[in-house]
Parts: structure tokens; sequence; C-alpha cells
């Protein structure tokens, strides 16, 4: 008697389960989603992939600024940004406005010198990424002070790269 019941339970959840997986019933995502112009934010190969604390002012390095969806909705702009050692309070822009991707843009010893004076010294790092300004007027910040940039679990995407970070050598 125990063997049929517990038989007859095991097959009812079965059949509970297949019925309560419907297609019909699984909803649409909503309308007024924004898709997020996701950004890709790579060292570009040939340029100094670190900084010298001999001389920090002849660094020259290169990122590439793209969208990690190529063919999806671009953003209304990027701005690049920098910060040094982590310091998610002091965010200075490296180029404002950018709207054609992908972008090169160049960062050099002596600029970084001036945005966050000097010296440049051996463990430094600097972390390069980008804030994400979409056409409804949003903006997504790469360094928030608290949080994670743009969203939970972007950066965990296969291929990705949200910001790069040069570190003093």
């Amino acid at each position: 008697m125990k063997k049929i019941i517990i038989l007859s339970l095991y097959f009812f959840t079965i059949a509970g389960l297949f019925t309560a997986c419907s297609k019909d019933e699984n909803g649409d995502l909503p309308d007024n989603l924004t898709q997020f112009p996701t950004p890709l934010v790579v060292k570009v190969a040939g340029t100094d992939q670190s900084i010298s604390a001999g001389n920090p002012n002849a660094f020259s390095g290169k990122v590439r600024v793209a969208l990690y969806f190529p063919g999806g909705a671009p953003p209304k702009k990027y701005d690049v940004v920098v910060i040094k050692n982590n310091d998610k309070a002091n965010v200075k822009v490296i180029q404002a406005d950018v709207t054609t991707f992908p972008t090169d843009v160049t960062i050099t010893g002596s600029q970084l010198a001036t945005l966050f004076g000097p010296p440049i010294v051996a463990g430094d790092k600097f972390d390069i990424s980008v804030d994400v300004t979409i056409y409804t007027g949003e903006k997504f910040e790469a360094f928030p002070v608290t949080g994670n940039p743009y969203a939970a679990g972007i950066a965990a995407q296969p291929g990705s790269s949200t910001f790069v970070r040069y570190t003093t050598i």
C-alpha cells in the first residue's frame, strides 16, 4: 500500500512539473526596457602596456573603446574616465563625448600627472573605463562609489572587458 501511495505521489509530482512549465504561461518581457550599450574597453597592442616608474612621462598607452554588441543600440555617448589607486571618489575625464565606435584614445604619462598631480610612483594603478550616457539622458558610471558599474554581471560576459588597468612598475 505504501508503495502505491509513494508511486502515485511521484507521478503526480512529475505531471505537475510538466503542466506548470507551459510555454504559454511564460510572460513576455516588458516593452519599456532600455537596451544598454555595453562598453568594450581594451588595450591596443603595440602601445605601452605599463608605466615605468623611472620615467612615467614617457608613457603612451592607447585604449580602444567599442561596443560589446556592435550591432546593438549605441549610447548617446561614452566619456572615457580614469581613477588612480582605486579612488572612486576622484574620477577624472580623459576624453568626453565619444560617439564613434570603435575609437582609440591615447593616454600619456604627462596627462595622468596633470590629472592627478605628480609624482607617479611604483605601484600606482590607473583604471580606465567609460561613463555611459544613453538616449534617455540617464548616465551609468564606470566607477560608482557604491555598487557595481553599469549592472551586476556585465563584466562576466564572455570576451567582455569594461576597463583596463595600467600599473606603474
